[in-house]
């Protein structure tokens, strides 16, 4: 059931049994030393990621494909649930996970469509998951004081009836209706064209026209995940935890950023690539024609360590635009990177286990994901 920013925190307030004054709370005016917490995936999920790579897209940097794809984004569905605040996040310098106990949290579970305009942040593309003004998990419900940081957390969790909807349209209903029967909690759909062109270069000599100028893909993933104690970028690089302030109400963003679906490493921002799905749509000769999504189905039948193309032909690297320093010339197309990860049988195993590390604080702000599958 659709629901405002309003109708969402008055049911949390009622659900939590939270004191009067916050049940007559407003997302779009919050009080002082409160704080409201939204979601985002970003303007990437509004412009998609295009080629050839312009800079300052997405936080100043370049965010683009080595090998010549850009792609837009369809649907970008997900379950959040368990935002919460604890004490001292610094509590152990070894082990981010480490933190006191919880002081307040944001109950319910939210399905949000991150696709669609929630309406608050800098570009509206943000959604408004409800307010914490007071440590509703300590006795006698005290404010948050104003000199103190309270580590930050929220978790994905599979799809579920009672989840608060945010976002979702007819279509995106039907989707997370089949999310809650696949037990997923990230759902992605979109479309990817081939842009390279001419400027593409590959040592490995292979016929790279045998792949889809472009396709579709569709992707669930059953991925629980709890991201603790995230760094945040508006305190300092390395600080963690947010901090209210006496004359005014704070923004907590939980980001997630779904470039990492395409990462070509175990590795973090490492570049992307997307040959590996396109290669399970190539053909004996010619354009491929087969237009069917690009399925987890299909890329649990790919070696991300030995990527081959639907007729069990070896894919070299490629590049596209400009000559870069260190390319390589031939070796994997896909790799592990600095983090050699056990149990990944395959691709589809290889884009979760990175996708499990979308979850950030306040856009780049790291959090220690703990895996719950």
């Amino acid at each position: 059931m659709m629901r405002n920013g309003k109708m969402v925190l008055l049911w949390l307030s009622l659900g939590m049994g939270a004191c009067s004054d916050e049940k007559t709370l407003d997302l779009h005016n919050p009080p002082p030393k409160s704080f409201r917490v939204l979601v985002s995936g970003e303007e990437m999920l509004a412009h998609g990621i295009r080629f050839p790579p312009s800079t300052g897209t997405y936080g100043g940097h370049a965010i683009y494909f080595e090998d010549g794809w850009e792609i837009s984004f369809e649907s970008a569905l997900v379950t959040l649930a368990h935002v919460q605040l604890s004490e001292n996040p610094d509590m152990s310098s070894g082990d981010p996970s480490k933190t006191g106990p919880v002081v307040a949290e944001l109950e319910g579970v939210f399905a949000v469509e991150l696709k669609s305009s929630g309406g608050f942040g800098s570009h509206g593309h943000e959604h408004a998951l409800g307010i914490l003004a007071k440590q509703n998990k300590k006795k006698g419900l005290p404010a948050f004081d104003a000199q103190t940081r309270y580590a930050f957390g929220y978790s994905l969790v599979r799809a579920t009836p009672e989840a608060v909807q945010l976002g979702l349209g007819e279509t995106s209903q039907a989707d997370y209706v089949r999310m809650q029967e696949k037990g997923y909690s990230v759902f992605v759909r979109g479309s990817a064209r081939f842009k390279g062109g001419e400027q593409c270069r590959n040592a490995v000599t292979y016929d790279f026209k045998r792949l889809p100028e472009e396709f579709r893909f569709e992707l669930g993933f059953d991925m629980p995940v709890t991201y603790k104690n995230c760094q945040n970028p508006q305190l300092g690089a390395s600080v963690r935890g947010v901090q209210v302030k006496d004359n005014a109400f704070v923004d907590v963003v939980a980001t997630l950023h779904f470039d990492h679906l395409f990462w070509e490493a175990l590795k973090e921002d490492a570049p992307l690539r997307l040959d590996a799905w396109a290669a399970r749509k190539t053909t004996e000769a010619g354009a491929a024609p087969d237009m069917t999504p690009v399925t987890n189905a299909d890329l649990a039948k790919v070696n991300y360590l030995a990527v081959e193309d639907a007729q069990k032909n070896e894919i070299p690297v490629r590049y596209c635009g400009t000559l870069q320093e260190g390319e390589k010339k031939a070796g994997e197309v896909l790799s592990y990177g600095d983090n050699r990860v056990g149990g990944l049988q395959n691709l589809n195993d290889f884009i979760q286990y990175n996708l499990s590390t979308f979850g950030h604080l306040n856009e780049d702000g790291l959090c220690h994901p703990q895996r719950e599958y």
